[in-house]
């Protein structure tokens, strides 16, 4: 059984390497399909239609484009698609709704797929009519094959190839009658140019070249599609070799300069054609290392590392001298370390053992020094056990991590566990060196400095030294505006600004917070405006600037980040129930009512696990001890506690408050608002209303 996304990532990354002929592929692809279906189910329950949309696309990864043409009805998948299909015509968005019917017509009863037939014809003229195109001829049909392009690259069932091959056919004919008629522009001549290279790309992607080349030899070809149908043919035919079939893999695996460039449905194309070339390639010669290193860069830019790792090993096995076999080894595991730190600090430890042992061995092999990697390994299992509230196991691993390209997270994160376990000095030292760390970006540079001397503040009214922390925020400030102010300056002189648009928000956050801690609150809020303003996707814009406004009682401004952040469509359902929950306890005035908004989206919140369970005690439904009992994990409990903490402030109980809220501190839980909103709430007892912990 498939019970949870880590156990579906594991079978995943065992059942991608299964030959076709492997009794267990069947038996796998079942049970991951199971388990696919329910979690679509579910999203769908919880009204979650990005994830449903997600898990249709994982359950095409379960079916080669050989097995697609074999694969017979299967109603659940259908129903899946169904919903899909309802959501894209709620929106208006028939590129969507091609996409869930090539799942109905290939999975569906006879009868389902011939109303997938008549529906997909509709959504085509929609496409054709509706381009911003339409009145061009040349181009009037150019959103149509980009909608058939993304679907055949993710799902290439025989009809959608087809149809997607009949409509560049239907192209081709009507950009060689305009060339030949005199009255063509330079984008049909293109148009006839490329057409045989598009046929042979959706074939090779189908895993049908045969088909492909057939088509590609009732059309004009220039020099380049000519070389090209020449290379193909030579590599796909009955006397294959493996280095042929690897050439030209080459060619259409990503990776190349000018990705960026590319659409999106154009490089996923091509890295399944890869994968279908290298996977002959493997059955023509099985010992070609080279033709098992491809399969595993393949398989690491899907993000199936475990896979990619057995691929290496094995070009290794075949040919143990390669130096750079050896050297992606090492980055691929400790790509795992990082992975699995993210279920568990023992999982991180397990495959942190496992790398340790890999660079013994690969030290007789040439590979370089390995500190950098063990640096971001050690980095990832401490930060593990950070937030499974262990920081005392954390220590090690963090300080094995001072040096290495994680430096500035690493010395951050031990400042802040310092300064739990009651290891002032330590923590100092953490933060000093932080701040004295040179970085080759200008940016991270100033983020780490100013992150640096705010943990020294911090630490510094621990003391009751007030003066000194506010001589610390005010020289932090300073440093923004001197990287802002080169920025500004930067912008005005037309030149591109060093920076992406999320660091720039994420240093007007911190400023907000400074000047908050200051006392400009006016410029805190446009502070914060702007980070919203630079990066509105960001969720750190929403979820700094709330904790920021609640905790210093500015509720009106809180309810103006609220607002902006249920608005947008790209943020998790589940982050904004934990915005919700602190607007609702924090967000009302002394005696109030929660605001209206918190309470009609915690009202309105579909969802079957603990982020439900949340929602419902805030509104009653649950009492503390029900909400206590659901908990599973420290995580869960520590949240349990800190919620039914400002619930009972709320109320006649608020003299158990405090209490309550030094358990969260207690839980050593240091990566959770929770954990920080607690602490300042017990440090700002007399402080704001917000701060308070007894009303």
């Amino acid at each position: 059984m498939v019970e949870d996304l880590a156990a579906f990532e594991d079978a995943l990354n065992v059942y991608v390497r299964l030959a076709d002929d492997d009794p267990a592929r069947g038996a796998y692809r079942g049970r991951l399909l199971a388990f696919l279906v329910e979690h679509g189910r579910t999203a769908a329950d919880e009204g979650d239609e990005g994830e449903v949309r997600r898990t249709l696309e994982h359950i095409a990864r379960l079916f080669r484009a050989t097995e697609l043409r074999a694969a017979g009805p299967l109603p659940e998948v259908s129903a899946l698609a169904r919903i899909h299909y309802r959501t894209a015509g709620r929106q208006g968005d028939a590129a969507e709704a091609l996409f869930a019917l090539a799942f109905r017509q290939h999975f569906g009863s006879p009868e389902e797929r011939k109303r997938a037939v008549d529906a997909w014809q509709r959504a085509e003229h929609w496409l054709v009519e509706v381009s911003p195109t339409a009145g061009d001829p040349a181009l009037r049909h150019e959103t149509l094959e980009r909608a058939f392009d993304a679907t055949a690259a993710i799902l290439p069932t025989p009809f959608v190839v087809r149809r997607t091959s009949e409509l560049y056919l239907s192209r081709y004919r009507e950009a060689k009658a305009a060339v030949q008629g005199g009255v063509a522009g330079s984008l049909e001549a293109r148009r006839a140019e490329f057409t045989p290279i598009l046929v042979l790309r959706l074939y090779l992607r189908a895993d049908d070249p045969a088909t492909g080349l057939a088509l590609v030899d009732d059309l004009e070809l220039d020099a380049p599609a000519r070389k090209m149908v020449e290379i193909v043919r030579r590599s796909v035919g009955k006397d294959a070799k493996a280095e042929d079939l690897l050439a030209l893999a080459e060619q259409f695996a990503p990776g190349g300069e000018d990705d960026a460039d590319l659409p999106e449905s154009y490089l996923r194309q091509g890295a399944a054609i890869a994968e279908n070339l290298v996977r002959r390639a493997i059955a023509a010669d099985p010992r070609n290392a080279s033709a098992h290193f491809f399969w595993a860069r393949l398989l690491t830019l899907d993000d199936l590392v475990d896979a990619a790792i057995a691929e290496v090993d094995e070009a290794i096995r075949l040919s143990p001298n390669v130096e750079h076999f050896w050297e992606a080894g090492a980055v691929l595991r400790t790509e795992r370390v990082e992975r699995r730190a993210g279920r568990g600090p023992e999982a991180g430890e397990a495959a942190l053992r496992d790398l340790e042992a890999f660079l013994a061995r690969a030290k007789d092999h040439g590979l370089g020094d390995p500190a950098e990697l063990l640096a971001a390994a050690h980095a990832a299992v401490g930060q593990a056990y950070v937030r499974e509230g262990r920081p005392a196991d954390a220590v090690a691993h963090l300080e094995a991590a001072r040096e290495g390209p994680t430096a500035a997270e690493a010395l951050e994160a031990l400042g802040a566990v310092y300064r739990h376990l009651g290891r002032r000095d330590r923590a100092k030292d953490a933060y000093a060196s932080l701040r004295a760390l040179e970085l080759d970006d200008p940016m991270a540079e100033a983020r780490s400095e100013v992150r640096a001397m705010l943990g020294l503040a911090d630490l510094a009214e621990d003391e009751g030294d007030r003066t000194q922390a506010m001589r610390l925020r005010t020289e932090a400030l300073a440093v923004l505006d001197t990287v802002q102010q080169r920025w500004m300056r930067q912008i005005r002189g037309e030149r591109a600004p060093w920076g992406t648009p999320e660091d720039h928000a994420e240093l007007f956050i911190l400023r907000g917070k400074i000047t908050l801690s200051l006392g400009f609150v006016d410029q805190a809020i446009k502070d914060f405006r702007m980070a919203r303003r630079l990066a509105p996707g960001s969720p750190a814009v929403y979820a700094d600037a709330l904790v920021e406004l609640l905790l210093a009682g500015r509720s009106q401004e809180a309810l103006e980040v609220y607002r902006e952040a249920l608005a947008r469509r790209d943020l998790p359902k589940d982050l904004k129930l934990y915005f919700s929950l602190w607007v609702y306890f924090l967000g009302r005035d002394t005696g109030g009512e929660p605001p209206k908004a918190a309470q009609t989206y915690l009202a309105s919140y579909r969802g079957r696990g603990w982020d439900a369970k949340l929602a419902a005690f805030a509104l009653g439904r649950l009492s503390p001890a029900e909400l206590q009992a659901a908990a599973k994990s420290a995580g869960e409990r520590t949240e349990a506690i800190f919620y039914a903490a400002l619930a009972r402030a709320q109320g006649a109980g608020a003299a158990d408050v405090e209490q309550e809220l030094a358990r969260v501190v207690e839980s050593g839980l240091l990566g959770f608002f929770e954990y920080d909103m607690a602490r300042r709430m017990l440090a700002h007892r007399g402080g704001p209303a917000a701060h308070r912990v007894t009303r």
